[in-house]
């Protein structure tokens, strides 16, 4: 079976979302536990999942991949018994097989499992003092990035016409480099949780009116409070709710561990590299004395 017999097979209804991609055995390479279990079907059975495939797409959101492995991750399924329901193996004929995954009938997680979920995962505060902005126009910029992951983030502070949006991004990046410095993080690998502005101590100026008037007019201040917290993948990937969001976050996964990997290496190299500066210098002084 080719993919073009597979793709008429979904497009039967025109009611029914299709999603088929192919994805890279790399992406769903972190295997530690598995939750099910499936078969490949050959011979009639294979045939008899192909006759019921229109059928099962119509009561179905269907999310296609390239199957390399038998077992479903258990890190796509927190907390619960089980992760994505197999409705369907099917091989083509170039030997590659195709599992058809049931993605409706996945649970929503309680919030305080969500909840509890979150604290686990390490945070980082960055804070700025008495920027001389209002705290309302201050928050309309801290409102765009909240809730992004750190690299949609610093493209949407980039390309931003407000005035103060250099001060934000700047916070962002010093934020991000607290995280690489304690704990080695990536800004693939960081969201921001939070992002807000506060008011700050207004300076009180005299206001020129006319007729000899005079008043009080305030120069205003603000804080501004960022909050970075490391992204739970799996959280990200059992809650999202179409196939093209799973997709994005399971690539979005792949990319901050290849960045996490490289970003341990270039840190242990630096760190053999100041161990050998100290020993050196150890080395000199003995020879002196």
């Amino acid at each position: 079976m080719n993919r073009s017999v597979l793709s008429k097979l979904l497009n039967k209804n025109n009611n029914t979302k299709k999603f088929f991609s192919s994805y890279s055995s790399s992406s769903f390479a972190t295997t530690k536990a598995t939750t099910t279990t499936t078969t490949p079907l050959s011979g009639s059975s294979v045939k008899k999942g192909l006759d019921n495939t229109a059928a099962v797409a119509r009561q179905l959101q269907l999310l296609v991949r390239h199957f390399s492995q038998t077992t479903i991750n258990r890190e796509d399924a927190p907390s619960l018994p089980s992760g994505f329901v197999v409705s369907d193996t099917l091989t083509a004929k170039d030997g590659k097989q195709y599992a058809l995954l049931d993605i409706s009938s996945q649970k929503k997680l309680k919030p305080s499992v969500v909840r509890r979920r979150l604290e686990q995962m390490r945070t980082y505060i960055g804070r700025e003092n008495n920027i001389r902005h209002s705290p309302w126009k201050m928050n309309l910029i801290c409102r765009l990035i909240a809730g992004m992951p750190v690299s949609d983030a610093q493209q949407q502070l980039l390309f931003c016409e407000k005035g103060r949006a250099p001060t934000v991004a700047n916070l962002l990046r010093k934020t991000v480099n607290l995280a690489d410095i304690r704990d080695g993080l990536q800004p693939s690998q960081l969201e921001v949780a939070e992002c807000f502005a506060t008011q700050g101590k207004h300076l009180k100026r005299m206001k020129i009116m006319s007729r000899g008037r005079t008043g009080i007019m305030h120069h205003k201040h603000c804080h501004v409070r960022l909050v970075l917290r490391e992204i739970d993948f799996s959280l990200k990937i059992w809650q999202a709710r179409t196939a093209a969001q799973k997709k994005k976050w399971v690539q979005r996964r792949a990319r901050a561990e290849e960045d996490g990997a490289r970003g341990l290496a270039e840190r242990e190299e630096l760190e053999a590299l100041e161990r050998a500066a100290r020993e050196q210098g150890l080395d000199d002084e003995n020879d002196k004395k």
